[in-house]
């Protein structure tokens, strides 16, 4: 029942609460801005660099992965084309040794 524990709970406690949590919430930004300030402004360009490097790497990387699977479909369609001629060739070959057993024969 979560909904009820605060029908418990006087005007003034409920005061004293909401000033807690607003304190520490103003402790946690006030936090931020210090450690934002701790950080030199070169550090923040170098590392905004860094990651533009890293996504133009990643772009790259996802153009040559694309490249490798256009050339990939066309060398299995090759591989299915030299399939069919090696099964065409073997029925073919298969055919003439038939031929030629029948003809040793007679």
């Amino acid at each position: 029942m979560p909904g009820n524990a605060l029908q418990n709970v006087t005007a003034r406690e409920f005061g004293t609460i909401s000033r807690f949590v607003f304190a520490g919430l103003l402790v946690v930004v006030c936090a931020g801005c210090t450690v934002h300030k701790w950080v030199p402004e070169e550090d923040l360009e170098a590392e905004r660099q860094s990651r533009q490097v890293f996504q133009a790497r990643q772009e790259h990387l996802l153009k040559e992965l694309k490249k490798q699977i256009g050339v990939q479909g066309e060398l299995e369609e090759k591989l299915a084309v030299a399939d069919r001629k090696l099964q065409r060739f073997g029925t073919d070959n298969q055919a003439l040794k038939e031929k030629l057993h029948a003809e040793s024969v007679v």
